[in-house]
């Protein structure tokens, strides 16, 4: 007794009577097979067609970067072979829609065929394209249209995650630097650059920047100091979302900035003992998309921070107090407190005028106006005494800031004679100070 659960065989005889309708006496022919029976097709078999079988598929190339090829293998067989063997036929869809005679309705990924076991094809992905698992479809059938029973199997492939890559950095639009004196406002210095990602624009989540001075220890990755290196976090980077255009874009623009302090160290190489040759200041940027991939790209050409020389005096005033005709002030002083407002080192030209009685009835000699960077007795030691409408350059002990919080101060003393036969009263003049490049305290 047949196996009621086995498939009917692919070849079947058949046999062919001829029979009349004689109402008492009907008879039949003897049976026929063909022209020569019990041989194949000239038996005159008939062929019963079989399904093919589809027990798995699966992504057997898999895990690929956007535009990637990925290859689908379909486990497969057909047991058919009259006339030769059936020919297999693969859809691998988008979506668990499908039809017969159309083939997938949403999206074909790809199509293949076989007549041996287990069929295979291949898709390759756009560019851009999101990272991430994705699932497919995939059915089976044979060229006489029989569908495997177990149609649809359904598998995954997986798109990598890449990291971003950057490009075209710039630097405070390719300008130098001008910083301000101490007590302004810090200037703002940007960098800029495109971001691109095969897994999309979108796929950006944030970037960081450096701007930093070239001859600093680790480059880009230095530890941030105002005087070499500024660090500016993801919060201080803004993504120009009108540059991303949509899912099929790979690129956005984004604008990182942050203000350079007025010690920031220059670069334009001013100073008879400047220590570095040919330096500037350059800037990166990371892009960073969803997964924590990152890339890093720097400026190829710098610019320059400009040297700033600056200073402020805090006092409103030279007091020297009373001091008769005929007499000086000795070892008394007044003192002006010179503090560096730049980022070089400094020396300060002073600039002594005649002092001029409130009345203007008479007048003080600006030649009787002595100062030094140390205490001194009037008209002894080491003191400038400078002619009217003259300058002097002191060798102040200001070397350049490295902080906002300290001061870079000192001392100017000063001392006064007044001539016998100046009238009393009230005397004032202008004394003026100017910030003077040390060349020679770098």
């Amino acid at each position: 007794m047949a196996d009621p659960g086995a498939p009917e065989p692919e070849m079947q005889e058949w046999y062919a009577f001829v029979c009349d309708n004689h109402p008492t006496e009907a008879d039949c022919s003897s049976a026929s097979q063909g022209s020569n029976p019990g041989t194949a097709d000239a038996s005159s078999p008939f062929y019963v067609n079989h399904a093919p079988y589809f027990t798995a598929v699966i992504t057997s190339d898999d895990y690929k970067d956007p535009g990637g090829t990925f290859t689908v293998t379909a486990s497969t067989s057909d047991p058919d072979v009259r006339g030769g063997a059936d020919e297999v036929y693969l859809n691998v869809c988008a979506s668990n829609n499908w039809a017969t005679s159309t083939g997938c309705v949403d999206g074909t990924w790809c199509t293949g065929t076989s007549t041996t076991d287990n069929v295979s094809c291949s898709f390759a992905t756009t560019t851009p394209a999101h990272d991430g698992t994705f699932s497919y479809y995939a059915f089976v059938y044979d060229w006489h249209y029989a569908v495997a029973t177990s149609n649809p199997q359904t598998a995954n492939y997986h798109v990598n995650n890449v990291a971003p890559t950057v490009s075209g950095v710039v630097l405070h639009s390719g300008q130098d630097i001008t910083v301000n004196m101490k007590g302004m406002d810090e200037v703002e210095a940007t960098t800029t650059a495109t971001i691109s990602d095969n897994n999309g624009c979108g796929d950006i989540t944030s970037a960081t920047s450096t701007i930093y001075f070239s001859e600093v220890s680790g480059a880009n990755y230095c530890t941030a100091d105002d005087n070499f290196c500024y660090q500016i976090t993801s919060a201080d980077c803004h993504f120009d979302s009108s540059s991303c255009s949509g899912s099929t874009d790979t690129t956005i623009t984004v604008t990182c900035s942050t203000t350079i302090a007025f010690h920031a160290y220059p670069s334009d190489g001013s100073g008879g003992n400047y220590p570095y040759t040919n330096p500037s200041w350059l800037g990166a940027i990371t892009g960073i998309d969803d997964n924590g991939a990152r890339n890093v790209a720097t400026t190829t050409t710098g610019v320059d921070v400009i040297t700033l020389s600056a200073l402020d005096i805090y006092e409103s005033e030279i007091a020297y107090g009373s001091v008769k005709g005929g007499s000086n002030t000795g070892n008394r002083h007044a003192t002006t407190t010179v503090e560096n407002y730049g980022n070089s080192p400094l020396d300060t030209t002073v600039e002594v005028e005649d002092m001029l009685k409130s009345d203007l009835s008479d007048w003080i000699n600006a030649t009787n106006q002595e100062f030094a960077t140390t205490t001194f007795t009037y008209n002894s030691g080491f003191y400038y005494s400078i002619a009217s409408t003259s300058s002097k350059t002191v060798d102040t002990e200001t070397p350049k800031a490295t902080s906002t919080s300290v001061s870079v101060t000192d001392e100017i003393y000063w001392g006064i004679g007044i001539p016998a036969g100046t009238t009393s009263g009230d005397y004032s003049g202008t004394n003026t100070f100017t910030a003077t490049l040390d060349n020679y305290d770098w």
